[in-house]
């Protein structure tokens, strides 16, 4: 069975990719994610790509859903959108919940890289005054009923709630129950200078339970993907093994 996962953050593995010297420290330390643990087991093309919003998932599922067995979508929260920046001819990922990110980009762009400087300060400015995360929300459910339209058989696992999902848990959720249960808040971890390096922002423990949860429909076992307060298991490890100063720019 030839699986695709098309997903945010929480499908992709390698968080740190593009930070030297940081893939073998970050495999010892925080064990596998789901997607990893599924590669083992099934054969996996993860698409998956940190800071995207629901359009980058739509457009290569479009692009590549026909060459695979199984489909697993994650849709992102809307508001996230991609710019891409003319001095380095590179692309980056915008995520209008931290804008912060943006400023910091802003104020540390190189003389010599002015143009994408100003694409910088276009992106903050748009998200400032322009951005419709209502429309936004419209558009992401448009593209994921187009998905289960054309492809009836796609996992689809929210990552965070929408009008579209009510209050029903998703993965964000268990990602919270983390931080509460080392009794942790973002800003705090935040004011610390810390990079978060759980994989797909979940530890060892659900990680595995994810990973289950998504062999179980691949086998027929349950015919969903259902996340609830029960789905949740205590990290073993503490909140230190998974939020560290590495010098490395925000992600939290």
């Amino acid at each position: 069975m030839k699986i695709a996962i098309f997903a945010d953050s929480y499908g992709d593995a390698k968080l740190l990719r593009h930070y030297p010297n940081c893939e073998k420290f970050y495999i010892n330390v925080v064990g596998l994610a789901w997607t990893e643990l599924l590669s083992q087991e099934f054969d996996v093309t993860n698409f998956s790509m940190s800071g995207t919003g629901v359009y980058y998932s739509y457009k290569l599922f479009c692009e590549n859903h026909a060459k695979f067995d199984k489909i697993i979508f994650i849709p992102s929260q809307s508001g996230r959108f991609t710019i891409s920046l003319p001095d380095t001819k590179t692309d980056f990922h915008c995520v209008s919940s931290f804008i912060e990110s943006i400023e910091d980009l802003i104020s540390s762009s190189p003389p010599h890289q002015f143009q994408n400087k100003q694409t910088y300060s276009a992106a903050r400015d748009y998200i400032i005054h322009i951005l419709d995360l209502k429309k936004e929300q419209v558009f992401n459910d448009l593209m994921i009923e187009d998905i289960k339209k054309t492809r009836p058989d796609t996992i689809i696992i929210p990552a965070f709630q929408s009008p579209r999902t009510g209050s029903s848990p998703v993965l964000s959720y268990i990602s919270i129950l983390e931080l509460e249960h080392w009794n942790v808040t973002v800003q705090y971890l935040r004011s610390l200078n810390l990079t978060e390096v759980r994989k797909c922002h979940l530890s060892i423990e659900n990680n595995h339970m994810v990973f289950e949860k998504v062999k179980d429909v691949l086998n027929g076992i349950s015919p969903t993907v259902d996340i609830s307060k029960y789905s949740f298991r205590v990290p073993t490890h503490p909140w230190q093994n998974y939020f560290m100063n590495l010098g490395l720019p925000r992600n939290i």
